[in-house]
């Protein structure tokens, strides 16, 4: 179904196919998740050199040893995933102060309208 040329790139990842225990037949479907778009799936367009695009490769591995050593040890899973809510609620209410600034404004900008 796929092609050669593309089983050939996936035998090229065995450290990432050694993390996630997923058998290389799954390989086209995991890398291919950024819309069935193998540049995306590497954070490279079309144009990359073969330099480029196995440093890009080598960068995308090293971030997935990472996620796996943080993911599958449950103390660091457990500090990683409270810091991740303490992120994302931060970032919920920088962005509520940030509507309610826009909100304001929007207010004000109508209430001159109606003066004029």
């Amino acid at each position: 179904m796929y092609s050669a040329r593309l089983a050939s790139f996936v035998g090229h990842l065995p450290n990432f196919f050694h993390l996630t225990r997923l058998p290389p037949s799954r390989a086209f479907d995991l890398i291919s998740n950024s819309g069935h778009d193998l540049y995306s799936a590497l954070g490279v367009d079309s144009q990359v050199s073969n330099r480029d695009l196995e440093k890009h490769f080598q960068e995308a591995n090293a971030k997935l040893q990472v996620a796996y050593t943080i993911l599958s040890n449950p103390d660091e899973r457990r500090v990683y995933d409270r810091d991740r809510a303490q992120r994302r609620e931060q970032r919920l209410h920088d962005e509520n102060i940030i509507l309610k600034a826009e909100l304001k404004k929007l207010k004000e900008q109508h209430q001159n309208k109606e003066l004029m």
